[in-house]
């Protein structure tokens, strides 16, 4: 196990559990994406297929009225010049990759970070 350096001298254990490092992004479609979401073409399909086009995706939450969250690889999820994971702010290009697959020019993508139960974006 490798261990990172930390403020004070103190020393964290650091390992990804022989997975990569996953981050956690929430999509608000600023419509209703739950409505018909499992049928051919919906938008929440349209969706997801304009994330795969730009980042390895690893798992896809069911959305909810006009969120949904999925979990992406990082080290294929995009982002523009001072935007990292966890960071809580929306990734750029994820969102314009959304927008242009679904036609939905208010789309946005938060990235996101699991604190506990909670999943804290935007």
């Amino acid at each position: 196990m490798a261990y990172t350096p930390k403020a004070h001298g103190i020393t964290t254990p650091q390992t990804n559990f022989a997975t990569r490092k996953l981050a956690y992004v929430v999509v608000d479609m600023n419509t209703d994406v739950e409505t018909d979401f499992d049928q051919i073409d919906s938008l929440y399909q349209k969706a997801v297929q304009g994330i795969q086009q730009v980042a390895e995706l690893y798992a896809l939450g069911q959305p909810n009225g006009q969120l949904f969250t999925v979990v992406l690889s990082d080290d294929t999820l995009p982002y523009d010049n001072g935007q990292s994971v966890y960071d809580g702010g929306e990734n750029s290009p994820l969102s314009r990759a959304i927008r242009e697959t679904t036609g939905q020019g208010s789309a946005w993508a938060w990235n996101a970070r699991l604190d506990g139960s909670n999943l804290n974006y935007d």
